[in-house]
């Protein structure tokens, strides 16, 4: 049973990075496009090359991630509060996963969204303290969190 929510999750993050669209079209193309293996049968690296070229983007890091690596990729975040300011580090901590992720914050003028580019060396943030930080708000990545303490 994990197995196919653990795709169907894969899948909706491929569609965070690449975009509906390119998704949408890629797996059509994918199911009526002539296989390179015998009797139609086809392969993961088939429909991950066809997916870079449609995507003109290198996804083999995605892939190895969460096809080929049991557990989720771990999101770093080491907070240090400061007067009325937190400052805020976001890195991975598997080597050569680089996934974009989403943050959001409450703001003077009110919530605010940032997509942060994220990869294995700290990114560094500052949010108002008082107004909270909320990442992945739309859920679009499969992660999980751990604290770095001080």
């Amino acid at each position: 049973n994990d197995v196919y929510y653990k795709a169907a999750l894969v899948l909706h993050t491929i569609r965070y990075l690449v975009g509906k669209d390119i998704l949408w079209s890629t797996l059509k193309e994918f199911l009526y496009m002539p296989k390179e293996l015998s009797n139609n049968q086809t392969s993961t690296l088939e429909f991950i090359s066809l997916l870079n070229e449609n995507s003109n983007m290198d996804l083999h890091w995605v892939f190895n991630q969460f096809m080929y690596n049991e557990s989720l990729p771990t999101l770093y975040i080491k907070e240090k509060t400061r007067k009325s300011k937190i400052f805020v580090d976001l890195w991975w901590k598997e080597q050569g996963f680089k996934m974009p992720i989403e943050v959001s914050y409450g703001a003077i003028e009110g919530i605010r969204t940032k997509s942060l580019d994220l990869g294995n060396v700290p990114t560094r943030i500052v949010v108002p303290d008082s107004l909270g930080l909320e990442i992945d708000p739309k859920g679009w990545v499969l992660f999980k969190l751990e604290n770095i303490d001080n």
